[in-house]
């Protein structure tokens, strides 16, 4: 597994033929879950910008070791949320086309 996005995706070319109505429908929630997380995430890193721009060598992130990790987990991050949002994508297709097919 290179990323959560990759992990989602095979995960999700494996079940979607298998799931019900109601399960897919759930799975469309994942959307949701991603814009929170992209929120929450925008918070967190704007405070933390805050208190980078403020400090004067006395603390946090002082060496590039702690700017990697910040900027490792913004991205692993960003690549979650990116993944929901794929994820909920590809139910809604599935959704619509099953739609389609009930016509």
């Amino acid at each position: 597994m290179r990323t959560i996005q990759h992990a989602l995706s095979i995960l999700t070319t494996a079940a979607l033929p298998r799931l019900s109505r109601d399960e897919l429908k759930a799975l469309t929630g994942a959307e949701e879950h991603a814009q929170c997380i992209l929120g929450q995430a925008r918070t967190v890193f704007e405070g933390i910008g805050g208190l980078i721009a403020s400090d004067e060598d006395v603390g946090c992130f002082t060496d590039r070791n702690d700017v990697a990790a910040l900027a490792f987990l913004a991205a692993n991050v960003c690549d979650m949320a990116n993944g929901l949002l794929s994820l909920s994508n590809q139910v809604q297709y599935v959704l619509d086309v099953k739609a389609e097919v009930k016509k």
